[in-house]
């Protein structure tokens, strides 16, 4: 870039006054600086950063510097300043009815196992997005998470994976481990990686699988343990949790549901609420950059193809945003985002 500059003004094709050199950090800025000093004997070419060009930019408009807000500076300010704000709005019953729905439901993007065409691909998924449990219990599919958030949610006590009562383990069969047992009721639930044509996904060796149906079913019957069952389709029919709420209460379960703030305080326990804070505060950034419009979007989230998901983060993140606009207003101070936008807009 200072050969550049050099073969420009050296040919007579530009005056320094004329260039403007950018780089997009601080540092990388000023060793251009000295470069040029140094390489051209040149004092009077414009070296800027993006953000400093903003700044400057701002400057000619509005006639004053502008004051660059503190959580512009300190990502950890921000993400706590968030946090605060969403601590203000859970004394609002509608926003807290709100974020509780959001960690039963959408906590984690929802893809059907039949989306993927190998293990691998499905495992990745998996693994990139930590789905755990209300509970805390890292789970092997997202629908099981639902399963499991739906029972928390209905005070119906758990296990993950225990043992099965009776030692199954033998030659062609390891320890029998079933999704879910409910101790309280000696039921046991499993959940059926199958479409209503009883096909497994793409990655799950069908027919071997579909004889682990068969052969749990058996066990069940042998031993006379209760034994439900859901299926993948419920999930994609939007039944799943509707369908195992009516086998639970025909099965004699008792639901005592979670209220609100007690299932708050145990998500702030597991600081699922700190993580949702600092999601918030990356996705506020992020928003900023775009530099779009906040009535744009909810807009947007009903046309993505997640579309319920999006829009329960985008209820969810408005009032946030608007907060912390409103700080900005109240202090007449900027980030670095505005840096980019106003200019822009200027």
């Amino acid at each position: 870039m200072i050969g550049r500059a050099g073969y420009l003004i050296n040919a007579g094709l530009a005056q320094p006054n004329q260039i403007l050199m950018l780089a997009y950090a601080r540092k990388a800025a000023e060793e251009m600086d000295e470069r040029i000093k140094e390489k051209l004997g040149i004092d009077n070419l414009s070296v800027k950063t993006f953000h400093s060009l903003g700044k400057h930019i701002i400057t000619q408009v509005e006639g004053i510097v502008p004051l660059i807000d503190k959580m512009a500076e300190d990502p950890e300010l921000r993400t706590r300043f968030v946090d605060e704000q969403i601590q203000r709005l859970l004394q609002d019953e509608q926003y807290k009815s709100r974020l509780v729905t959001y960690f039963l439901r959408f906590s984690y993007p929802y893809k059907s196992q039949y989306d993927f065409k190998s293990f691998g691909e499905y495992n990745a998924y998996i693994l990139e997005n930590d789905i755990r449990t209300l509970q805390g219990e890292l789970v092997k599919s997202y629908e099981e998470c639902e399963i499991a958030n739906f029972l928390y949610r209905q005070g119906i006590a758990y296990q993950y994976e225990a043992n099965y009562q009776v030692n199954t383990s033998g030659p062609d069969y390891k320890v029998y481990q079933p999704d879910f047992y409910l101790p309280e009721y000696g039921i046991y639930i499993e959940h059926f990686a199958v479409n209503e044509q009883n096909q497994t996904p793409p990655f799950i060796e069908q027919q071997r699988y579909l004889e682990g149906i068969a052969w749990k079913r058996a066990l069940h019957e042998k031993y006379k343990t209760p034994l439900i069952e859901t299926y993948s389709y419920l999930k994609h029919q939007g039944r799943l949790t509707d369908v195992l709420s009516e086998k639970l209460l025909a099965a004699g379960v008792k639901f005592n549901p979670i209220p609100a703030n007690e299932l708050l305080t145990n998500l702030k326990g597991l600081g699922r609420v700190s993580e949702f804070a600092k999601l918030m505060a990356d996705v506020l950034s992020l928003f900023k950059s775009a530099h779009m419009e906040i009535k744009n979007l909810v807009e947007l989230a009903k046309v993505h193809e997640d579309h319920e998901r999006m829009l329960a983060a985008a209820y969810l993140f408005e009032p946030i945003y608007e907060a912390y606009q409103l700080h900005l207003r109240d202090e007449a101070s900027i980030d670095f985002e505005d840096m980019i936008g106003r200019a822009i807009e200027y």
